[in-house]
């Protein structure tokens, strides 16, 4: 496991090592390169198994590099700035960025990574920039760059420029021609590649832009609703302590770290699905996300629709559906389900199984639904959508995790997945965790019916008075 790799040495750690080995699992299904031709099946699986996650980057980095990408090209593809919120972005840089964020996600540190192919040496920081990286240029034509100031000594009258990497950037020196390569250089080169923006204004979707589908937010009798509740898992201190202090402060509610629950697995009450999950990294240090402060660097953005292989850059590559939220409301959901173009085409699964039909029941119904999603793959179906929202007494709902892993890894299995985009319609999410947790296990957007139906039965209730049914959705 030692450093360097074969392209790369790398200071930090990527924290999102998880999400991204299983993402380009599920990709290589779909991988194609004229280049590779019928040779690409050889190189499969890309990420060697056991490797750090150095390693792993290194594994993906070499493969975009060999396959017609340039090295830098294939660094911010990996490592892109957070464009988003990012002011000093020109348009043109910020459509290379969109582009690319359809392709693929973000490979996030903190991380400090320099690289090189033996033509071009370079340095980039990740887009939360929690490494340092600065960096001395001499005028006998040495650039020096190292974790800290001064790790090689020279004169200070030698010295003519210094500096350090910030968010996002990246700089390099190319030794065939001798110069240094600057971040708004390389960004600016970047993006004059393609015509990525004209790429998406033509193919791009998004949903914001398009008319509202719909759809009637009549609130539930309040029987109706408390049945519908206790069927999804719903308690009363769910709706007291989750639910209304969102409505009530705008905000998730934050618990103190002095939590003695009992784990799931050992407790003598029942317990919702979610709660056998718990957070595997730094669950004790990180406080809660400042949204004033880290907004540069957060983005909810997602993409949806079948993607292309990640080797190839076409303008149909940008022919996606654009969410600023993977959280929708059911009139968003109709909106997507009534779209109705070529690509975008949707389809319903009903996430249920007979309570009657004995302890198999639940095995079978999981396995006709990996069924039924490779089969709408195949009929050119490209948004699943799972749904819980027809289970009653006798037609539970299948844990809505257990059924979107369970259709995700098929898909994987099948070469399926990245031909199609899960959203999940389903009444047992109603917390940021268990969102989370779906997003995590394979779904690309959740709409949280019940949760938002309990909402609207608290908008106007005691001290939310002031509150309107459209306010608290």
């Amino acid at each position: 496991l030692a450093q360097p790799m074969r392209l790369l040495a790398h200071n930090g750690e990527i924290n999102t090592l998880t999400g991204n080995r299983n993402w380009m699992q599920a990709r290589e299904g779909t991988l194609f390169s004229p280049l590779w031709g019928n040779k690409l099946r050889d190189l499969l699986p890309v990420i060697q198994q056991g490797s750090s996650d150095s390693g792993q980057f290194d594994n993906v980095l070499e493969l975009l590099t060999l396959s017609g990408r340039d090295l830098l090209h294939s660094m911010q593809m990996l490592v892109p700035p957070a464009w988003e919120q990012h002011a000093a972005l020109d348009a043109e840089q910020r459509a290379w960025c969109e582009y690319h964020a359809g392709l693929i996600e973000p490979w996030d540190g903190p991380a400090a990574l320099v690289f090189s192919d033996g033509s071009i040496v370079g340095a980039a920081l990740d887009r939360n920039g929690l490494r340092p990286a600065r960096y001395t240029l001499t005028s006998h034509g040495l650039l020096i760059l190292a974790s800290e100031a001064g790790v090689v000594p020279c004169e200070a009258h030698e010295v003519v420029e210094k500096g350090r990497l910030g968010p996002g950037e990246m700089i390099a020196v190319d030794l065939k021609y001798g110069v240094m390569l600057r971040n708004a250089e390389i960004k600016s080169a970047l993006a004059r590649r393609h015509p990525y923006k004209h790429w998406l204004t033509t193919h791009l979707e998004r949903l914001h832009e398009l008319p509202c589908a719909p759809f009637a937010d009549t609130p539930l009798e309040a029987d109706t609703l408390f049945e519908r509740q206790q069927l999804y898992g719903f308690t009363h201190e769910d709706i007291e302590l989750v639910l209304r202090p969102m409505l009530t402060e705008n905000k998730e509610p934050v618990w103190s770290m002095g939590d003695d629950t009992p784990p799931a697995a050992y407790s003598h009450q029942s317990r919702a699905f979610a709660d056998y999950f718990r957070q595997r990294f730094a669950q004790v240090t990180n406080p809660p996300i400042d949204p004033l402060r880290e907004q540069i660097v957060m983005s909810l953005d997602c993409y949806l629709g079948p993607h292309q292989s990640l080797l190839t850059e076409t303008p149909l590559h940008a022919s996606l559906l654009h969410l600023e939220s993977p959280v929708l409301t059911e009139a968003q959901l109709e909106t997507v389900r009534t779209l109705n173009k070529h690509g975008f085409l949707a389809r319903t699964l009903h996430a249920t199984f007979e309570s009657a039909a004995g302890p198999g029941a639940l095995e079978q119904a999981l396995n006709s639904l990996d069924a039924q999603a490779a089969e709408a793959v195949d009929d050119g179906i490209g948004l699943l959508i799972l749904s819980d929202r027809e289970a009653s007494a006798t037609a539970l709902p299948i844990p809505m995790l257990l059924a979107v892993a369970s259709v995700h890894r098929a898909l994987i299995r099948g070469g399926l997945r990245t031909r199609v985009s899960l959203v999940c319609e389903t009444g047992s999410a109603w917390d940021v965790h268990q969102i989370a947790l779906l997003l995590g296990y394979g779904a690309e957007a959740v709409v949280p019916f019940m949760a938002l139906a309990s909402a609207r039965a608290l908008a106007g209730e005691r001290r939310l008075e002031h509150l309107s049914r459209e306010e608290a959705i």
